[in-house]
């Protein structure tokens, strides 16, 4: 399924996000915007204004306020739900308010959209570490799920609640598990999330880059422009996708300490500094998922709506090195 068939089928239909000023909601928002949808964009912070081909409504609140923007959910033909608590660590600290957020907020919003009268199609973002130390890589989804941490076992629990709204009939929806987002776009709310976005703003600053250990851990790291384009297309074809779990990742692994090397390349090329790389001791406390080999195989995804990760580790830094050259231009 090419862009033009996505855009074609969400033309006219009111499309809502959640979590809009985040750093996927916004990409997401952005990509819809250029279909002919209705876009409503839920933050419960101000949003930038965004060019698009249809209307956009913009609502204030979080999940806390689900009764605020009852009637939008009520009309809403798509609702593509990335408002979440992302933080490994926060969890841990605060288990019951996480799996309020992200297990909750799933059931709260599928019965609260459902009680519109409609069936609306509910896409959800999930994450690869949901199956947790896997054996192997390539990862697909015929892996067991054995989350290890208390983020992890609430995310993988909202996906559950999401088959269970679909079985009731609420709505139909999909889960898209997302490897390592990386990419220009608003800051991540958790501090233990976009590595790479912090360490090419800090190389750029002409700052030390330190990295964990020896920092041979696999990752694998997948724009967040081809992340829109993913939700965009399960968002637009129900029938392909609901019931399912699905990987979104570029299916190349890269060592952490090689990822880092190239920001650090990129951002020399760019502006004639080379800053150093340090290794350090990990911090006590650290998740053992910190310590993980990943690479995620997307080929399901890729049957099920023609989806593949179009831009590559190197060209994607260079993107955001250009861009903060250009900021401070």
């Amino acid at each position: 399924m090419d862009a033009t068939e996505i855009d074609r089928r969400l033309a006219g239909k009111t499309v809502l996000v959640t979590g809009a000023g985040g750093f996927v909601g916004s990409a997401v928002a952005a990509r819809l915007a250029r279909t002919r949808c209705r876009l409503l964009r839920v933050a419960n912070r101000p949003l930038a204004p965004l060019a698009a081909a249809g209307a956009v409504v913009d609502i204030a609140g979080g999940l806390q306020n689900l009764a605020d923007w009852q009637a939008a959910l009520a009309g809403a033909d798509v609702i593509v739900h990335l408002a979440a608590q992302t933080s490994v660590y926060a969890a841990i600290e605060r288990p019951v308010e996480d799996l309020l957020t992200n297990a909750g907020g799933v059931a709260g919003l599928a019965r609260a959209a459902a009680s519109g009268g409609k069936r609306p199609h509910l896409v959800i973002a999930g994450t690869v570490t949901e199956a947790g130390l896997t054996p192997k890589t390539p990862v697909d989804e015929s892996f067991p799920d054995q989350p290890i941490t208390f983020y992890d076992l609430s995310k993988l629990t909202a996906e559950r609640y999401l088959r269970l709204c679909i079985a009731e009939g609420w709505v139909t929806g999909a889960a898209l598990r997302l490897a390592n987002i990386f990419g220009l776009g608003s800051s991540t709310a958790g501090g233990d999330r976009g590595v790479l976005n912090k360490i090419t703003r800090m190389a750029f600053d002409g700052k030390e880059i330190t990295i964990f250990g020896h920092g041979r851990y696999l990752r694998d790291f997948v724009h967040v422009d081809d992340v829109a384009e993913a939700f965009a297309g399960a968002a637009a074809a129900p029938e392909r996708v609901s019931g399912e779990a699905f990987i979104v990742a570029s299916g190349k692994g890269v060592l952490l300490r090689d990822a880092f090397a190239i920001v650090i390349d990129e951002v020399a090329a760019r502006t004639g500094r080379r800053v150093p790389l340090r290794q350090v001791e990990p911090p006590a406390g650290l998740s053992p998922i910190e310590f993980r080999d990943f690479i995620g195989d997307p080929a399901k995804l890729r049957r099920a709506i023609g989806w593949r990760a179009t831009i590559d580790l190197r060209g994607g830094i260079r993107r955001m090195v250009e861009a903060y050259a250009s900021e401070n231009a």
